[in-house]
């Protein structure tokens, strides 16, 4: 019987990977790098599983081995995302600065460490990736999409007011990239698009009711439902905002809570709730 390889392993890691079972790329991810310990994909992608699993310093541990293999933009990205997770604000900003060294133009790596430099309080600093950010972003989408640039990001052509179209007439640019990190699941990263998207529009109920999402996803279950008891006070009538503080409240085992929120969503006939309340109750 022939052995296997570590590239073979390798692609047992990515079908896994695709189905979302962790536990058996886990377990072909480290077969690869004990037969390779050099191959900087594998601990790319072990990080990645690790980070779901919320074992965000051993994610960091992997990617900090594979940029010592091959230093690459993305990967200095992806750690400095975690440390700003980890509130570890000065390797953050190391890290998206190392970013951009190796990628001039990289709106992300400005977009993150302009938004490192808004919670320290260093607004000079965050006004200029932000502006560089919306500047370059902007670029992209009209190189790849010309017919629909000017649709869907109302920035300034002339670049003289790009920080204040970019954080105030254009705050949906915020609201869309936090959609996108729920979407593909980081929803670290979408909690802070909303936090700064919030800061400006503190009465859309939408954007706290998918910070509450996220947050049930981390299994932060008490600050999801402050979320969702935010977006219910602006907007009552919402059913999906009963069914998923329901939700929260049943698995913070506020069994009674749940039942009135799901009992509110069910009289707005939502369906979700009302399969709820007949599994649980």
């Amino acid at each position: 019987m022939n052995k296997l390889s570590a590239e073979d392993y390798f692609k047992k890691a990515l079908k896994n990977i695709e189905k979302e079972d962790f536990k058996h790329s886990l377990y072909y991810l480290n077969k690869v790098i004990k037969l390779n310990p050099k191959y900087a994909k594998a601990y790319i992608h072990r990080a990645y599983i690790k980070e779901q699993n919320f074992n965000i310093k051993a994610s960091i541990s992997d990617l900090t081995r594979a940029i010592i293999l091959n230093k690459n933009a993305e990967i200095f990205l992806k750690r400095g995302k975690l440390f700003l997770s980890l509130k570890e604000y000065k390797k953050a900003i190391r890290d998206f600065s190392s970013a951009i060294k190796l990628k001039p133009k990289y709106a992300q790596a400005y977009l993150n460490r302009g938004w490192t430099y808004n919670i320290l309080m260093k607004k000079k600093e965050a006004k200029h990736d932000f502006n560089k950010a919306a500047e370059l972003d902007y670029l992209f989408i009209k190189l790849n999409n010309e017919n629909n640039a000017d649709k869907n990001y109302s920035i300034d052509k002339t670049r003289k007011n790009v920080y204040c179209y970019y954080l105030k007439k254009d705050d949906s640019y915020f609201y869309d990239k936090a959609e996108r990190e729920f979407f593909y699941k980081d929803y670290i990263g979408c909690i802070y698009f909303l936090n700064y998207f919030l800061n400006s529009n503190p009465k859309y109920f939408n954007g706290y009711h998918l910070r509450g999402l996220a947050k049930l996803e981390l299994k932060k279950y008490k600050e999801a439902i402050l979320d969702f008891d935010y977006a219910i006070k602006l907007n009552p009538i919402k059913a999906t905002y009963y069914t998923n503080r329901g939700l929260a409240n049943y698995l913070d085992k506020n069994f009674k809570d749940a039942y009135l929120d799901w009992k509110k969503a069910e009289e707005l006939n939502d369906e979700d709730a009302i399969k709820y309340l007949k599994k649980y109750f």
